[in-house]
């Protein structure tokens, strides 16, 4: 009897799982060895794609410079569903690669797209200006385009202890960076990790040209870090929108292109974006989405510690705690 209702109970957790990455774009949580490259043996003006991590270098003359590893050990914050297994990724704060993975599909035309993922921005006596932005959405699958709207900037000042982070924001180059009040913050400390959280909303294009459509551009930015888990807070920590500045969706100059196509990590000079770790990428339509929450599972209290594998045998494998189950309920 016990066997039948773990069995129920597991397949509840593998159903519920199952359902929890269905809605994602796109979840990175980097189990990959340490010490290794994002991108291994990257050439200068290639994309460089890496076939076991599936990230692309943009095709640029700083391909080749290494600028992205895995580091051991993995970041995570109460709740929240990214981050609790595999390694994760350093950035060492210096001028090389941009790095991106994409989507199976774009975003546009009035619809949502969540970014979420874990970042610790490591201690540092050195003031960094956020004078490039370290995150953005890439616009087009080409590893030589370079349109990436949905811009996340991070500035240190270490005159400010335990309040030395703050965050900006911005759609496309053509737009100001909105940064948090620069009296009330939020401000957050360094070396600790934080849950960074962007939900852009691309619009709809608007007009028969690009002529007709400037002044009524109407993509839309929400920015929040460590925001409650359970729904998303009615007011995010930054709001961004302008109806002056291009959409990343919207006329060219013949016709229309750009969506919200994957994710892309910049590298910079010294001072402009600090070195930090991040992990737990998670990237869907939804706030549900993004954190792993569904429907229909009554149990799901007593679930949400379980975790699937599939071993080297194909066998389904329940994880619960230091625990191993084959799906039949045997304790393995």
């Amino acid at each position: 009897m016990k066997k039948l209702f773990f069995l129920a109970v597991a397949l509840s957790a593998v159903t519920a799982m199952q359902a929890q990455t269905e809605g994602l774009l796109l979840e990175e949580d980097f189990e990959y060895e340490a010490s290794r490259p994002l991108v291994s043996d990257p050439v200068e003006g290639m994309d460089n794609l890496d076939p076991e991590t599936g990230w692309s270098t943009a095709a640029n003359s700083s391909a080749a410079i290494s600028t992205f590893e895995i580091v051991e050990g993995n970041l995570t914050y109460p709740g929240y569903p990214g981050g609790q297994y595999g390694n994760s990724l350093r950035y060492n704060g210096t001028a090389g690669q941009g790095v991106f993975k994409l989507f199976p599909e774009g975003i546009c035309d009035d619809k949502d797209v969540y970014v979420a993922f874990l970042m610790k921005i490591e201690n540092t006596n050195e003031e960094i200006t956020g004078g490039d932005f370290l995150f953005g959405l890439k616009m087009e699958p080409q590893a030589d385009s370079w349109n990436w709207g949905g811009r996340i900037y991070a500035k240190v000042d270490p005159a400010y202890p335990g309040e030395e982070i703050s965050f900006g924001v911005q759609k496309l180059a053509d737009c100001n960076i909105r940064w948090v009040n620069g009296s009330t913050g939020p401000f957050f400390p360094s070396g600790q990790t934080l849950l960074v959280i962007m939900r852009y909303h691309v619009g709809k294009v608007y007009g028969n040209s690009a002529e007709e459509e400037a002044g009524h551009f109407d993509d839309e930015i929400s920015f929040y870090v460590n925001p409650a888990i359970a729904a998303e807070p009615a007011t995010p920590d930054i709001f961004l929108s302008d109806a002056n500045a291009k959409d990343i969706y919207r006329w060219g100059t013949t016709r229309v292109f750009g969506s919200a196509r994957g994710i892309y990590f910049r590298s910079a000079d010294q001072g402009a974006i600090p070195a930090y770790i991040i992990d737990g990428i998670r990237v869907g339509r939804t706030w549900a989405d993004i954190m792993g929450q569904t429907q229909g599972v009554e149990d799901i209290h007593y679930i949400e510690s379980i975790h699937k594998t599939i071993n080297e045998d194909g066998q389904i494998v329940i994880h619960k705690g230091a625990r191993r189950f084959s799906v039949l309920g045997i304790e393995l």
